[in-house]
């Protein structure tokens, strides 16, 4: 009997296992039940591999509320350790050691006069696009900046950003790096920088992700990012009090 997938299953779903695990499903040829469980298997050590990550990152927090003050009788031990921290950090540039990274300094920024309007002709701050691929981030961010003035339009595709980013104009567009890896969180990034750049946009664009990892940083610094907010305690407040930097 031969090892062959008697069952019909929906294309979508076996290409986001594929997409998942960063290839390509084969062409003109049959899925056999080997191969999917295959990639199947892998998929699911990435995502064991993250939540792993969480994890641990989720326990270092906890170390670092926990912390108790530092007192005379464990002076030298509290320099010793400040020692070993200090030349740890020396080894990578302070601006990636930090949660809320700036990419562009918002006193650089040339500060637009021009009054914005909403589609109701309500004076507004500005226009902004965010994209995350859950429902429950656009949902806090949407809220969050349309208290602040904000006309906000939300994505939690790429094509659907993408289409939405070409046929208006934006000040800010917030978007997830993991969208639902970072292959097209750069993919996302690049295509907004040229759409913007080919019609002399402005607009600003940030990252956020739960990524601490410095390499993904340095990435989206490279491709244009004026910023990047881990997902960490209080992150939707840091996003905010970027974006309203920017503002002046």
């Amino acid at each position: 009997m031969q090892d062959k997938l008697t069952l019909e299953l929906d294309e979508s779903f076996v290409k986001k296992i594929f997409e998942l695990n960063d290839t390509l499903p084969p062409e003109n040829e049959e899925i056999t039940l080997q191969m999917l469980k295959k990639q199947l298997h892998e998929v699911s050590i990435r995502f064991s591999n993250m939540q792993n990550e969480f994890e641990e990152l989720k326990k270092k927090l906890d170390l670092a509320n926990k912390r108790p003050a530092s007192s005379n009788t464990g002076s030298t031990q509290t320099q010793s350790s400040s020692n070993v921290a200090k030349s740890a950090d020396e080894k990578v540039p302070k601006v990636y050691t930090q949660q809320t990274t700036q990419f562009i300094d918002a006193s650089l920024i040339q500060k637009s006069t021009e009054k914005i309007y909403d589609d109701n002709g309500n004076l507004i701050k500005g226009k902004m696009l965010v994209i995350d691929d859950l429902g429950v981030i656009t949902y806090q961010l949407s809220t969050l900046f349309k208290r602040s003035g904000f006309s906000v339009t939300t994505a939690k595709e790429v094509y659907d950003a993408i289409s939405y980013f070409k046929h208006s104009s934006y000040q800010f567009v917030i978007m997830d790096l993991f969208i639902p890896t970072e292959r097209e969180g750069y993919i996302l990034l690049d295509e907004l920088k040229k759409i913007s750049k080919s019609r002399n946009d402005t607009t600003l664009i940030g990252i956020m992700s739960a990524s601490s990892k410095k390499e993904h940083k340095i990435e989206c610094e490279k491709r244009g990012a004026a910023f990047y907010v881990e997902k960490v305690e209080d992150w939707q407040k840091s996003i905010n009090e970027l974006v309203n930097s920017y503002l002046g």
